[in-house]
């Protein structure tokens, strides 16, 4: 499913499940990478992103979807509020910001297995 604009997500979806990953203000918010993380995913459902000051919301449809989101960026389930129907959060600090990345990066090495692996073909293979 494709990266929905965040009014349009809100309106086809009013009680999404929502992931707040909070940084530190002044620094990079990696917005971006987030975006990549949610789309090699393969969600089932519709999703939607929005950099606030210091923290970026990321909207899922389908909670199966969020819970894959979750696990990858170690995000804690927390407690309902603002309306959704479910909600975690994560600290995007550099170390998390790293495995991120260390997750949508191509494999390199030539002796690896996995060697002829495509970036595309090894998103698919990520272990969500």
């Amino acid at each position: 499913m494709p990266v929905m604009r965040w009014d349009a997500f809100n309106a086809a979806h009013p009680r999404p499940f929502m992931i707040f990953a909070d940084y530190e203000e002044g620094r990079q918010s990696g917005f971006e990478l987030l975006r990549r993380l949610a789309v090699s995913m393969l969600p089932r459902g519709n999703i939607a992103l929005r950099p606030e000051k210091g923290l970026i919301r990321i909207a899922f449809e389908l909670e199966a979807d969020a819970k894959k989101f979750a696990e990858n960026v170690q995000a804690r389930k927390t407690a309902r509020e603002g309306g959704w129907a479910g909600q975690w959060a994560f600290e995007y600090d550099v170390e998390t910001q790293q495995a991120i990345d260390n997750l949508l990066a191509p494999i390199k090495s030539p002796g690896s297995p996995r060697a002829g692996i495509t970036r595309k073909m090894k998103r698919r293979m990520l272990p969500i």
